[in-house]
């Protein structure tokens, strides 16, 4: 294989011609990972500065087994007589010295008689390797002339296919193929087999070739065109002379101005898969235009369409321009059997060498793990805490091989169990390390065990447990030291599945019949009951065993979860609640594996104080699955809905109190002593008013809402007295008072009523907004009574006055119609007394003695208590 690449016109400011390598495009900022070329032990080379060094370059060993070295052009250094102007220079740099160091590149004593400044010495070299025997004396050059420039690039090869030798010859400016006008088509020339078949295939750079489509023209993109040599088909490079290009494959550049296909080279196999690679040079494409080197790798194909490397100069870490300006490769600098390539960056003066590096051959990996299946209730492992854990082996066995690769390697071996699973993996590594180290020899076979523990509590068991194992090698730690890289496509990443024991039958496939029962403490749910509501649940198991196997409640929005009760083992259900915007859900586990024939009962406890009243009844929809589902024949008793009627109840009462309960009235002024002394021996029960025969009374009314649910409007009506029967007591038009709500009373004071045909009554209605559950309000009703005769009796004498209350409840704050709005009534009586003269004394005391046993029964009559 033979490639060369010529450039037309070289100038000190290199400006009108640029050299391209062919490759496939790839964006400014490319970042393609490499494959075995090393690019961070490189070895840089530097030469005078404005000398033009590395304008052309060249591998060179100097005798069989000798030391090999890098031969460079410098077309623009200055000679080495005096006055001899800018002559060029020829260098010699050795490959195990690449420090950067001017010294380590000596220039070549070339005694040229005729010498003459400008000659660009060094604008062209090549070496003859020291295997080659000289069979033939011919001899081809280039000579492009002023137009056609033919002969602007030589190539040789057996391009025919009969084993003789055919040159090619470029010449950009003949012909005018149709889309290659001024793309510099020929520019660079590669003969090389890329396919594999037998057959030396020909590539033909076009640096200069722009993408016209689009909005914008995209100049000197560059291309390289591909012409596959198919076996019987002679003189496949002649089909560019015919002025065709449909039968090639193109690949094109992406970076304006960047010229890719300026340079090529044929690396031979650099990776050790059986095909050629080429490699291809942009010297103004990457990120800042500095220049770019592409590797592409042969196939049965022919070129991959995209490179396996991608190597901008920015990336090389010192400032070089115009990278990718020449190329040299295809031979062993170091002996490590792998080609090596060298990059030339003349306007920075400088050359590249990267190194190629052995690749690994994975032969054999196998994983095979034991047993295959695990009972995770059967611990016969030891931990190294001193448990017993269910387990199983992992056997990871490997061999390696692949051309130039040492005779032992260290391989590392990442383990993942359960990597789908993580963070909730259901086994670890005995060994608790997640990278382990195998140490191997080429060409034979070792094997590693690793033993896997499994965790206590395991919730999938139905899922098999993945072993996943993935070999690499260790990173280089010597600078300056190339270690082997493993093939991108072997066989490293290794897998297998260890499944978990169960009661499924002979198919290994459990089918369960699982049931749904379910019950409540109550059917009917009051609102603003603060107590609980208890749903017992029952699950149960008909089929095979179902694992994973959960129950769910769907909670109504006003419900609150408390707590669930697992009443077999009267243990803690564990349950999880996870609300919702409407509402809410239970999520109980009740068995893995809930076993054939069998049931589990669980408590849950929900509370409905906050019920709003707004639907007549509360759903509790009910189901059970499992991760292993019952047959769809048997999943109708799977859910069931536990519904309670919402009621709307509440309990009115109303008590009162008479303050005072008695109270003494007398005509007489001669009295008025006697009952304040009267008065001081009971003052309890009596109350004396300032002016004879006058005396206040005061009757309190507490009308109490006890629930449990609230109620909405109320009316409170008061019958007052206004006269005894005899109408010889008056009371006058009472004053109300309204306490602990809001509301408002009237009282109807134009004429007297008659009040269960006894007496004349005032009428009182209070209108209050509630009370809510546990609330109450309180009337005050005060009048003064009066002994309109204001006559003295001969006998003691006793009137009852009493005063109604009826509480009626007009609306409940609910959507739902109560079944009957709440009401209640009760009486309250007092009693007034007429004492007689001195003289009656000790019928008064008796009649005393006969006051202090009577008291109020619930209705506020009076009752004598013995």
């Amino acid at each position: 294989m033979f490639c060369v690449t010529r450039f037309t016109t070289m100038t000190r400011n290199m400006k009108t011609t640029m050299w391209w390598v062919w490759l496939v495009f790839m964006p400014a900022a490319l970042d393609v990972e490499g494959f075995n070329l090393d690019v961070e032990s490189r070895l840089l080379y530097r030469g005078p500065t404005g000398s033009g060094f590395g304008a052309s370059l060249d591998f060179h060993r100097e005798t069989s087994g000798g030391t090999a070295g890098l031969v460079v052009g410098a077309p623009f250094a200055q000679g080495e007589a005096a006055g001899s102007g800018s002559t060029g220079a020829v260098f010699r740099c050795p490959a195990e010295d690449g420090l950067g160091a001017n010294s380590t590149c000596h220039r070549l004593p070339l005694q040229l008689p005729d010498a003459k400044p400008d000659q660009m010495m060094g604008a062209t070299v090549m070496t003859s390797p020291i295997e080659d025997l000289i069979v033939r004396g011919d001899m081809v050059f280039g000579a492009p002339g002023s137009y056609l420039w033919e002969g602007i690039s030589v190539a040789a090869g057996d391009l025919s296919g009969t084993g003789d030798e055919d040159y090619v010859i470029g010449g950009p400016r003949a012909k005018r193929i149709m889309g290659l006008l001024a793309a510099g088509f020929g520019s660079s020339l590669c003969v090389t087999d890329v396919n594999g078949d037998g057959r030396q295939d020909l590539l033909i750079g076009a640096p200069y070739f722009s993408v016209l489509g689009g909005p914008t023209m995209q100049g000197d993109v560059g291309r390289v065109y591909v012409y596959l040599c198919k076996p019987g088909q002679p003189y496949c490079g002649l089909i560019a002379a015919r002025g065709s290009i449909r039968d090639t494959t193109a690949i094109t550049g992406r970076t304006a101005g960047g010229r890719f296909g300026t340079s090529m080279v044929a690396m031979g196999d650099m990776d050790s898969d059986g095909f050629n690679d080429v490699a291809i040079g942009a010297p103004y494409a990457g990120k800042a235009g500095e220049g770019a080197v592409y590797i592409y790798r042969g196939s049965p194909g022919g070129l991959t369409k995209e490179p396996s490397l991608a190597i901008e100069a920015s990336s090389v870490g010192t400032c070089l321009k115009s990278f990718g300006y020449s190329l040299s490769g295809g031979v062993d600098i170091d002996g490590n059997l792998y080609p090596d390539l060298a990059v030339g960056a003349f306007e920075s003066d400088a050359a590249t060498v990267f190194r190629s590096v052995p690749v690994i051959d994975v032969i054999t990996a196998v994983l095979n793990v034991r047993p295959k299946v695990v009972d995770p209730e059967t611990r016969r492992c030891n931990t190294d805490d001193g448990r017993r854990a269910a387990c199983f082996t992992a056997m990871l066995c490997v061999e390696y091989g692949g051309h130039g690769v040492p005779d032992t390697q260290d391989f590392l071996v990442s383990v993942v169990l359960d990597g789908p699973l993580l963070p909730l993996q259901r086994a670890v590594l005995k060994q608790d390390t997640p990278q382990l180290a195998m140490s191997l020899l080429k060409r034979q076979t070792s094997c590693m065990m690793l033993e896997v523990h499994l965790k206590e509590e395991i919730r999938d068991k139905l899922t098999p447990i993945s072993v996943e194992v993935t070999l690499s090698l260790p990173q280089q730690l010597i600078t300056g030291q190339l270690s082997p890289v493993l093939r991108p496509d072997a066989e490293t990443y290794l897998s297998a599945q260890v499944n978990m024991s169960r009661n499924c039958g002979l198919d290994d496939i459990c089918v369960p019949d699982l049931g749904v029962q379910a019950s409540g403490s109550t059917t009917t749910i009051y609102v603003g009951d603060t107590t609980s509501v208890i749903l017992d649940v029952t699950v149960s198991n008909r089929g095979e065993e179902s694992y994973e196997s959960h129950l769910y409640v769907l909670v109504p929005e006003e419900v609150d979860y408390v707590g669930a009760q697992r009443m077999e083992t009267n243990t803690p259900a564990m349950c999880s609640y996870t609300a919702a915007g409407t509402g809410g859900t239970v999520n109980c586990e009740v068995g893995n594996p809930l076993k054939a024939d069998s049931s589990v009962v669980l408590q849950l406890r929900f509370l409905v104080a906050n019920l709003n009243g707004s639907r007549p009844f509360l759903d509790f929809p009910i189901f059970a699955n499992s991760s292993t589902p019952d047959d769809i024949s048997t999943t109708r008793d799977n859910q069931v809905v536990f519904s309670a009627k919402v009621v709307v109840e509440a309990d009115v009462t109303v008590k009162g109190v008479s303050l005072p309960r008695d109270i003494w009235l007398d005509s007489s002024s001669v009295q008025e002593e006697e009952d304040n002394q009267d008065s001081t021996n009971d003052n309890s029960d009596t109350d004396v008013d300032a002016e004879p025969g006058i005396s206040q009374i005061k009757h309190v009314y507490e009308v109490r809402n006890h629930g449990p649910s609230d109620v909405g409007q109320t009316i409170a009506t008061i019958m007052w007295p206004a006269t005894t029967e005899e109408r010889s007591i008056t009371v006058t038009v009472p004053d109300v008072s309204l306490k602990n709500q809001q509301g408002y009373c009237l009282v109807d004071n134009a004429t007297a009523l008659l009040c269960g045909s006894v007496e004349d009554c005032y009428t009182i209605s209070c209108i209050v907004h509630g009370p809510v559950s546990g609330d109450s309000f309180v009337l005050e009703i005060t009048s003064a009574v009066e002994d309109v005769q204001r006559s003295s009796v001969g006998n003691m004498t006793q009137d009852r006055l009493v005063s109604s209350a009826r509480v009626v409840v007009m609306d409940m704050p609910y959507s739902i119609s109560p079944a009957a709005l709440p009401t209640a009534e009760t009486n309250l009586g007092f009693f007034d007394r007429k004492k007689v003269s001195k003289e009656d004394d000790a019928f008064d005391a008796h009649d005393r003695e006969l006051d202090s046993g009577i008291q109020e029964d619930e209705d506020g009559a009076a009752v004598k208590v013995p």
